[in-house]
């Protein structure tokens, strides 16, 4: 196995690894619901209403780790090399991701608190910005994205730049209505669950040799 495999295999290992332990800490705040032992018949199922804000939240925050791996996953695909700044730039957006259980419990606990829902939504935005920060520079700035056509990095560019948008405005929105930042929070993800795939196309063949060539 060559250097270079392994610097990518190392990044791409510790960035899988981070996404999978933040994605098990999230399920770890949904607790069992209590009830006294002697109960009426309903009591359980209305504990368990209780905890939908907790099974919501674990949802919502669960899709959103799932879609930033989904796009690391992809990117990383076609990424030539990692170098110290975009080493940084992922490093940077971990640590942020590893934020989201500890935001996703708080606003689990506090769901109309707009210290809560504003702390979630900033956490959120955060990763937003990062991560559209990262794939700027791999596609654009570094030259370590170029095994991808120019159209597909500037269409998924395109794209990912509405996650930050809403974010932004959630996060504003949160500071006059707790309830309408929500609804834009369980939008984001659904939405690009829910939308048409804007993937990178790798270059041709020929192209990509071109590329190599005039690159070393």
């Amino acid at each position: 196995m060559s250097a270079l495999k392994r610097e990518l295999d190392r990044m791409d290992f510790f960035t899988d690894g981070v996404f999978a332990i933040v994605a098990t800490l999230l399920v770890l705040d949904v607790r069992v619901p209590r009830i006294p032992e002697q109960h009426r018949p309903g009591d359980l199922g209305a504990a368990l209403l209780r905890t939908a804000p907790s099974l919501v939240a674990f949802a919502l925050s669960f899709l959103t780790i799932v879609i930033y791996w989904l796009q690391h996953d992809r990117v990383s695909r076609l990424v030539a090399r990692y170098d110290d700044r975009s080493r940084g730039l992922n490093l940077a957006m971990l640590f942020f991701v590893c934020l989201i259980p500890f935001v996703t419990a708080f606003v689990a606990e506090y769901p109309l608190e707009p210290a809560a829902v504003v702390a979630y939504g900033s956490v959120m935005l955060a990763c937003a910005v990062v991560s559209n920060w990262t794939f700027r520079y791999l596609a654009f700035g570094s030259g370590l994205l170029d095994a991808a056509t120019e159209e597909s990095r500037r269409r998924c560019a395109r794209f990912f730049l509405g996650g930050p948008v809403i974010y932004a405005v959630a996060v504003v929105l949160g500071f006059f209505s707790a309830r309408a930042a929500l609804v834009l929070f369980a939008a984001t993800p659904l939405l690009y669950a829910l939308l048409p795939k804007v993937a990178l196309e790798p270059l041709a063949p020929e192209a990509a040799r071109e590329t190599g060539s005039g690159s070393s």
